[in-house]
């Protein structure tokens, strides 16, 4: 049975990569004929092909998540080898941590420049003021909301708004609270692995 899951798993992983670059040319394609797409014929069958492929990319993420023996031969191939021995163990675990910092590093600017705020404003007569402020709104956890730029009516210049848009900072901060516990549960397994 555990060498039909094999077989199954590979389909299933083989046909989430195989198919990849025709879906994203089907999807380039709709985008192009203004979103509608034709029924019936090859378009019903390349529709149908995308939904399997999109549940294949659902079942990749599940089982880089549950299938141990999946994540450690993607990894091996993307970082070019297997940890066979101490030395190579070594390297992975500094890589981990290294790129673990860089993430959190650059997830955290990324929250701090969705709650940032500039305002300019110039006067007519040559003087003017740059505010910078940082706060968290209810314009933060409305998702679909788009920002206007702010402007003053009047002979001056004004400006404000967001460095990126507000609605971004909780997405940010879940990924972040998400590496963070991944990180810790995992790290918590290896010690209570080590003490066995």
């Amino acid at each position: 049975m555990r060498a039909h899951l094999k077989r199954a798993h590979r389909w299933i992983v083989g046909y989430a990569v195989c198919f990849s670059p025709c879906s994203l040319l089907f999807v380039y394609w709709i985008t192009r004929n203004g979103g509608t797409m034709p029924e019936g014929g090859l378009y019903g069958v390349m529709n149908n092909l995308g939904f399997a492929w999109v549940l294949s990319l659902a079942y990749c993420v599940a089982a880089l998540l549950f299938y141990k023996e999946f994540r450690e031969s993607l990894l091996s191939r993307l970082a070019g080898f297997r940890e066979q021995d101490e030395r190579e163990r070594l390297v992975t675990a500094h890589a981990a941590r290294n790129t673990f910092l860089l993430t959190l590093a650059l997830q955290t600017v990324l929250l701090i420049l969705s709650l940032t705020t500039v305002s300019l404003v110039r006067n007519p007569d040559g003087h003017g003021m740059l505010s910078i402020g940082m706060g968290f709104s209810s314009s933060n956890l409305d998702v679909w909301a788009r920002e206007a730029p702010a402007r003053q009516e009047g002979p001056g210049l004004y400006f404000g708004g967001h460095l990126l848009p507000p609605n971004t900072a909780p997405i940010f901060l879940l990924t972040i609270l998400i590496q963070l516990a991944a990180f810790r549960l995992s790290s918590r397994r290896g010690y209570e692995g080590l003490g066995a």
